[in-house]
């Protein structure tokens, strides 16, 4: 008999689904040829070279590592544009077609997705930026889109701003990773390392959580080059786009992470309160494309999920509660009590018994237990809001996408390395570790230059060196008792482990009000360092 299962992530369309998403397809297709823009189609299978901007994790790989389905629709074309050696001055694109991403396996996500967008080549001033967010809003709303907000920001703005600051070029890298994942608790302890005045740190201390702003943020800005150039260009686009679609909202991001390494200036989101995520994003790179003199060639680019717009009628309301998945046990235990110091009512979990989902009476807030493994699982997929779980949990993820904003302060523990006293961890030859967290283990050896042979254990590791199944152990210790009862040695500390609150980045934005009140809450607490009481 012939297999009817298809590989993980991969999925079928049929029927009226597929049927009304080739009816908004060709609508698109027929704007785009109105418009005169010239239709591309690329290769479904590149040269994995092709994309060496795409992070490895986002990209499907065949034969090898030599060949990979298409993860990214702008790279092909620049791989196009740079073969042909095209002679016009400029050449504006439009192509419809699958893209191919990794997913979690077993997550009940899908690989592949539509992709629609466009590539306006040749052209360095910012009206490229506003003929591609303005063709995008026109795209939206030819699919039932209309209530947009864009949000511009640009990625020379934080690096500009930490020069202008003059902060030490060690710091600069780290700040610019907490600000773009919404790492509050890191950010703030990077800033208070610099000798910035009071005042600026206290402007700034929310700096990654700036976005959805107006004019008046802007203008907080030093009045300096790069930031000066930057600030104009955007409040350009803001003002020609307003002019042009005076029913839709403008807002500036400070602390956006560029979703593509290639950018180099404006980048731009279009977002609608019906659906969750971004509806097209999109910006500059002028590095990627030379013409047939080998010249760089400027240009924009923006893209539009045909698929997120299918999901349009699926999408949650705007009155549903925010949704915290907690890690039962002793993370949920530990954390709600801080919780209601903040001002979170938790009432509806004082008498859990066995239920595993429950409501506030004002039915604004709900909260789910689960394992701990599970808590991003459901983030995944929208089921959640917020998520409270253990940062060893994080740390085994190949792909994390949310926001790791808060350190709680409890559930504290460390990651070690460990093994009988006469182990000597410096002898030559292939260690074997025995350990229950791969992707540490993996990431502490490497940054060691060290190749190990892993050994994935899910019961008690310490049992490893004691039977001689493994040289040593990777394993996470409070307060290191067990260890010493089976007679083992640290000897080395790896990293540090405790509770994070996690925000999905579409909560962040559904719920912005909440959770940044929630946030100011947490923060305050934990600055106080009160001890919270069960």
């Amino acid at each position: 008999m012939q297999p009817i299962a298809l590989p993980a992530g991969a999925r079928d369309e049929f029927g009226e689904t597929l049927q009304k998403k080739l009816v908004i397809t060709q609508k698109i297709i027929n704007y785009y040829n109105e418009q005169h823009y010239q239709p591309i189609a690329t290769s479904l299978i590149e040269q994995s070279t092709v994309f060496a901007h795409t992070p490895t994790q986002k990209m499907l790989s065949v034969l090898g590592e030599e060949v990979a389905l298409r993860a990214d629709m702008t790279l092909p074309v620049a791989r196009f544009v740079r073969a042909m050696k095209l002679k016009q001055p400029t050449i504006s694109l439009y192509y419809l077609g699958d893209v191919f991403r990794p997913t979690e396996p077993l997550s009940g996500t899908y690989n592949q997705t539509t992709q629609m967008g466009i590539e306006l080549i040749g052209v360095a001033d910012c009206s490229a930026e506003i003929e591609a967010i303005e063709r995008m809003i026109e795209t939206a709303r030819i699919s039932g889109v209309t209530k947009i907000e864009v949000e511009l920001s640009d990625v020379r703005l934080l690096p500009a701003l930490l020069q202008t600051w003059q902060v030490p070029q060690h710091l600069q890298a780290d700040m610019m990773g907490a600000v773009y994942n919404k790492e509050l608790t890191n950010f703030v302890a990077l800033l208070d390392r610099t000798i910035l005045d009071k005042s600026i740190k206290a402007a700034f201390r929310d700096l990654p959580l700036m976005f959805r702003q107006g004019d008046q943020i802007l203008d907080t800005l030093p009045n300096a080059q790069p930031l000066r150039g930057v600030v104009q260009r955007l409040k350009e686009i803001k003002t020609t786009i307003l002019a042009d679609f005076p029913d839709i909202t403008v807002t500036y991001d400070l602390a956006a992470k560029p979703e593509q390494t290639y950018y180099t200036g404006v980048m731009f989101k279009g977002y609608t309160a019906d659906t969750a995520g971004y509806v097209f994003s999109g910006g500059r790179y002028d590095q990627l494309l030379s013409d047939y003199k080998n010249h760089a060639l400027p240009a924009v680019g923006a893209a539009l999920g045909v698929d997120n717009l299918m999901d349009l009628s699926r999408s949650r309301e705007d009155d549903q509660p925010v949704t915290f998945v907690l890690a039962k046990g002793r993370v949920a235990d530990a954390v709600l009590p801080i919780l209601k110091q903040a001002g979170v009512d938790v009432s509806s979990l004082d008498d859990r018994q066995r239920r595993l989902i429950f409501q506030s009476d004002n039915k604004q807030l709900a909260f789910i237990l689960v394992k701990s493994q599970d808590v991003v699982k459901y983030l995944d997929r929208g089921i959640g809001d917020v998520g409270i779980v253990g940062s060893d949990v994080l740390a085994e993820l190949d792909q994390f996408t949310h926001y790791n904003m808060l350190d709680l302060k409890t559930g504290q523990a460390k990651f070690i390395l460990a093994s009988l006293p006469t182990w000597n961890m410096s002898r030559t030859g292939r260690k074997k570790i025995a350990t229950k967290y791969p992707q540490v283990t993996k990431r502490y050896f490497e940054a060691k230059g060290e190749d190990v042979e892993m050994i994935k254990l899910e019961g008690s590791v310490e049992l490893a060196p004691l039977t001689g199944l493994a040289d040593a152990i990777v394993d996470l210790t409070e307060t290191g008792r067990t260890l010493a009862e089976n007679h083992l040695q640290i000897f080395e500390d790896i990293s540090t482990i405790s509770t994070r609150l996690v925000v999905t980045p579409n909560a962040l934005r559904r719920h912005e009000e909440v959770i940044k009140q929630l946030l100011q809450s947490l923060q305050t607490q934990l600055v106080k360092g009160e001890k919270y009481d069960n």
